[in-house]
């Protein structure tokens, strides 16, 4: 696996061509480079244990729950129920922590997305 090193000066963040990644997975972290170079689009690292995930401005959001830390994942939460109702252009997507089960992928409306790619073993 490649070491991915983050830039002492990233390049500035916007919500309408920036990617951030919060998460340790080196692959994930070159793979998406690789497509926001390809895209014309600016990747943001984001630092665990800080609150990059609602600092910094982006389009796409990729967070692994874990490696957020459990203080930068309770603020968030927080920012999320304070700005309810406002509407935010942006997608995210959060990686949890395994093991997954059927009920549990059921509570998030997954279920039937995870069993048609096999991601979910009984």
């Amino acid at each position: 696996m490649t070491n991915i090193v983050t830039e002492t000066e990233p390049r500035p963040a916007s919500s309408k061509d920036t990617v951030l990644v919060i998460s340790p997975n080196s692959q994930l972290i070159q793979d998406v480079r690789d497509f926001c170079v390809s895209k014309n689009m600016n990747l943001w690292i984001g630092k665990p244990n800080s609150p990059d995930v609602i600092a910094v401005p982006y389009r796409f959001g990729i967070v692994d729950k874990e490696w957020l830390g459990e203080k930068a994942w309770a603020d968030w939460i927080d920012f999320l129920r304070e700005v309810k109702g406002e509407e935010h252009d942006y997608l995210i997507l959060v990686i949890l922590p395994p093991p997954f089960s059927e009920a549990a992928l059921e509570g998030v409306g997954l279920s039937r997305f995870a069993a048609d790619r096999g991601l979910v073993h009984s």
